[in-house]
């Protein structure tokens, strides 16, 4: 076969083209940074450009944002969110248990009870806290703002979008674009093949006005695909737990398409888990202390005055701000910030119709002009989405229909106007085709009240709505038969039966057949030492939260007890009850052998509000060992008026035993004159001990406290885990296999390699990994019989599953 004759090449133009091509490609390597940098310049300018294009939308969006959060809030038709708002904080939480690294240092607060769902003990305390600005800077991938009802959740999206919106968070890097919307507003499930973008553009749209809502989808599309944005997710915890893991499945689509932007989503404290697993950094929102709320009180009473001075003359109803502001300060503990305000609104407005949250939540209705008919009509809605728990509120034809069934009989009512009113009042709200209350707890009162009215209409169940609803129905009906079907059934994990009868305890009346029964059973888990701390913690707290005078007698009781444990929990019982009577006994638990006894005497002391208890914190200071001194200055740390100055005195004192622990307290104290006060004795102080101390302090004030703060870890980038699967000849790998050295870290691990494996299962959020945690709870060591227990009710509350108790 012949082969094709190749064409001839001309050398002259072979050797000039390839000259050529060498030249350009010198020419280009010697010119490669001045052809990337106009390259990044052109960039830059087309980018610059299409910001310029599109500033008046972002603009319009960021005024948008700032509107909406300035009114999502309860009072949010009178006042904006700034002239009300007490900075909104979250616990910070303690890092996870790490057997490699270096033991720190236990202080004061480490006895401190914080119990996700029984917060009263951590406001009275006042466990660390942490700025949600601050926590930002740590949670690089975002932020799960975990909290009950009536926390404050939306208050501090709302708090973070206002700042975001107007560029203040300094933490951030660069301006992030804020789209803040409720999760009923999310088209979901996502249907196939369509761009995870588009049930957030449409939920902001939701919440746009008219003007910003027709450029917007473009708009929005443009800043998630190529900038950096925040998006805020509210309303979490109004969804059903299947519509909680839609969210959770399309939340995860959409951070695996747009990874760069910051996400905060609050949710409730039951049912979160599938939020967990999307590398969020899990945080409890801060309860409130008594500080706390006079701030609120005190900011609403400055509000009222400058709206009643706005008005041509005072109306007859209202009431001068300033005589009440004093008595509306006492007994907030155990209240939610909900409820706080509402009652503070009743009182400044001269509609309080009594001094239970059942009152405030009844003139908060009123106040929306809805009549005795209308409240009926309320109430059969909220009885209806009870019963339909596991989808958002109702139709507008559902509700239409409930609210013309007890209209019947009044043909001047409309059903649909009446609706209309109070979705314009934003009493109710709609999200896309479903109408809800716009506050979950006034879904709940409205229930009670419908249940009170027509007790053999209802039947309640055990979920946490249902919970909410006998809450209030406590103050307005016989709950002794409900009362009695959850005592009859077996405990599970965390004997959620009588810690959910329990928080009826306080606004139920005194004569109510059932009180005895739980107040005894309340009285067996605090008293049994074969219960674990985590649950006598909750009998604890529960205990306080019931405000029953009987109960200062029970904790000055188990003071006395040879248990430890139970000495220390019934010392933080009698400070959190404000047991004056009790100064005395407290304090001569100075001498108790055992540390944190110690330490809990100095703590109930430092919330007790009289002069004796600042003297017997004094005492200690100056007579007791270096431990004592150190949680008696911490103690004084909690009294602002009375301990400070006896700490700014202790600083100068001539004992260098003294002067070290008033560092420890300045440090506490964490006021303006604290930390001038450090440096000034780390550069003047001639003793090293004491140079030390307030070394060690400023150290701890300025290491940024959102290093706790971080999503959990997998199991195959602990770092303790890689170190003992090396100890025993083992890999790690990714993946289940991780999980299975995981196990076998909890099987055969030493003791504290036990403990770190439990509460890394625990952190996983996963039911079917309690089966290795089970066998733990029988361990030898009381630390991981606890970090197995406390794993466990992670697990539990994560999932929204009730876990079976332990056998015997």
């Amino acid at each position: 076969m012949r082969l094709p004759r190749l064409p001839e090449i001309d050398a002259l133009s072979f050797w000039l083209g390839f000259g050529l091509a060498a030249l350009l490609a010198y020419a280009l390597y010697r010119l490669r940074q001045q052809l990337a940098d106009l390259r990044q310049t052109i960039s830059h300018r087309f980018h610059r450009a299409r910001e310029l294009l599109t500033a008046g939308a972002e603009r319009r969006l960021r005024e948008d944002v700032q509107r909406f959060a300035q009114t999502a809030h309860l009072a949010g038709a009178l006042f904006a969110l700034d002239d009300v708002l007490v900075p909104p904080r979250l616990l910070l939480p303690e890092p996870p248990f790490d057997p490699t690294a270096p033991p720190t240092d236990p202080d004061l607060t480490s006895v401190i009870p914080r119990l996700p769902d029984w917060p009263e003990l951590a406001a009275v305390y006042r466990a660390p806290t942490i700025d949600p600005a601050e926590a930002l800077a740590g949670a690089a991938a975002g932020l799960l703002v975990l909290g009950a009802p009536g926390s404050g959740k939306t208050t501090l999206l709302a708090h973070l979008a206002t700042r975001l919106a107007r560029d203040e968070l300094e933490v951030l890097s660069e301006p992030h674009t804020t789209i803040f919307v409720h999760a009923a507003d999310l088209v979901l499930p996502l249907a196939p093949g369509v761009d995870s973008l588009e049930p957030l553009i449409a939920a902001a749209q939701a919440r746009a006005s008219a003007l910003t809502a027709a450029r917007l989808p473009r708009h929005l599309r443009t800043r998630l695909r190529e900038y950096k944005c925040a998006v805020l997710l509210d309303g979490l915890d109004e969804l059903p737990p299947p519509v909680v893991a839609d969210v959770a499945q399309w939340l995860g689509q959409f951070r695996q398409a747009y990874p760069r932007h910051l996400l905060i989503a609050a949710a409730s404290l039951w049912g979160y888990g599938p939020l967990m697993r999307l590398g969020l950094a899990p945080v409890l929102i801060a309860p409130w202390n008594a500080a706390d709320y006079r701030a609120l009180i005190e900011k609403w009473g400055a509000a009222w005055d400058k709206l009643i001075r706005s008005r041509k003359r005072r109306a007859p109803q209202d009431t001068d701000p300033h005589l009440i502001l004093g008595w509306l300060g006492s007994g907030n503990g155990g209240r939610s910030v909900f409820e706080v305000t509402l009652k503070t609104w009743a009182a400044l407005a001269g509609d309080a119709r009594g001094k239970r949250p059942v009152d405030w939540m009844e003139a908060y209705v009123l106040r929306h002009g809805v009549k005795p008919i209308g409240q009926r009509g309320l109430g059969r809605l909220a009885a209806a989405m009870l019963e339909r728990e596991l989808s958002v509120g109702l139709t507008r034809d559902e509700a239409a229909t409930l609210v013309a069934q007890v209209f019947a009989g009044h043909p001047g009512l409309d059903p649909g106007d009446f609706l209309d009113d109070l979705i314009a009042r934003r009493l109710l709200a709609r999200h896309r085709d479903r109408l809800t209350f716009q506050h979950g707890l006034v879904s709940a009162y409205c229930a009670a009240v419908h249940m009170a009215a027509e007790p053999e209409a209802a039947v309640p169940g055990q979920t946490p709505t249902w919970t909410r609803a006998l809450y209030f129905y406590a103050a307005l009906g016989e709950l002794t038969p409900v009362v009695a079907r959850r005592l009859n059934q077996a405990p599970d994990f965390l004997h959620s039966d009588v810690l959910d009868c329990a928080a009826w305890l306080r606004d139920s009346p005194a004569q109510a057949r059932w009180r005895s029964e739980v107040m005894r059973r309340l009285s067996r888990l605090l008293m049994d030492s074969n219960q674990p701390e985590g649950l006598r913690s909750r009998a604890l707290a529960a205990f306080v939260a019931a405000g029953d005078a009987s109960v200062a007698a029970l904790f000055k009781q188990g003071s006395t007890s040879p248990d430890a444990q139970l000495r220390r929990l019934s010392l933080l019982g009698l400070g959190a009850v404000g047991e004056i009577s009790a100064v005395l006994q407290i304090a001569s638990h100075f001498t108790d052998p055992d540390l944190e006894v110690r330490w809990a005497a100095a703590l109930a002391l430092g919330v007790l509000e009289h002069q004796s208890a600042i003297e017997a914190l004094a005492k200690g200071l100056l007579v007791g060992d270096d431990h004592l001194r150190r949680a008696c200055a911490e103690g004084l740390a909690r009294h602002p008026e009375e301990g400070h100055p006896v700490l700014q005195e202790a600083s100068a004192h001539a004992d260098v035993s003294v002067r070290r622990a008033a560092v420890f307290g300045a440090a506490a104290a964490r006021s303006d004159w604290a930390m001038p006060l450090i440096e000034e004795l780390l550069r003047h102080e001639q003793q090293w001990l004491v140079r030390s101390a307030a070394s060690d302090a400023l150290a701890r004030l300025r290491e940024p406290a959102s290093r706790a703060l971080r999503p959990a870890l997998p199991p195959d980038s602990q770092g303790w885990l890689v170190a003992w699967a090396a100890e025993q000849g083992l890999g790690v790998p990714p993946g289940r296999g991780a999980l299975e050295v995981l196990k076998r870290a909890a099987r055969d691990g030493h003791e504290a390699t036990r403990r770190a494996a439990a509460g890394a299962l625990g952190a996983l959020a996963d039911p079917d990994h309690s089966r290795e945690l089970y066998p733990l709870l029988r361990d030898a060591s009381p630390m991981v019989r606890a970090a197995a227990w406390e794993a466990l009710g992670l697990i539990s509350a994560a999932a929204g599953q009730r876990l079976a108790a332990p056998a015997a």
